[in-house]
């Protein structure tokens, strides 16, 4: 079931884990890891798509580097996906709404 839910396109595939929350892992040297440690990108987080049943029903592809995620949007839980695949979809969403912004105030008006 949790396979079903999001699918990596890598050969190091790791099982969909839910409902468990990532705290901030602390490296060797007993520091937080920062966006500069490759290990940061690789961190689990939570995400939960929007779903609204009418516009946003459609699953999200995610490439990032040459790594590919599919994440089912019809889910009720959180899943756990690589923050660096967070990440892509937060640039997207805001790119997104700043068009949407663009748009409204640049409309034409007779």
């Amino acid at each position: 079931m949790a396979e079903e839910l999001l699918k990596e396109d890598d050969t190091t595939q790791e099982p969909v884990e839910k409902k468990r929350t990532t705290k901030k892992k602390e490296s060797e040297e007993g520091k937080q890891l920062t966006p500069e440690d490759p290990e940061y990108w690789e961190e689990r987080v939570p995400y939960k798509p929007f779903y609204d049943g009418k516009y946003y029903v459609d699953d999200i592809s995610v490439c990032v580097n040459g790594s590919r995620i599919l994440i089912k949007r019809d889910i009720d839980e959180p899943v756990m996906i690589k923050r660096k695949f967070l990440h892509a979809i937060q640039n997207a969403e805001r790119q997104q709404a700043e068009a949407a912004r663009f748009e409204r105030e640049h409309q034409y008006e007779e």
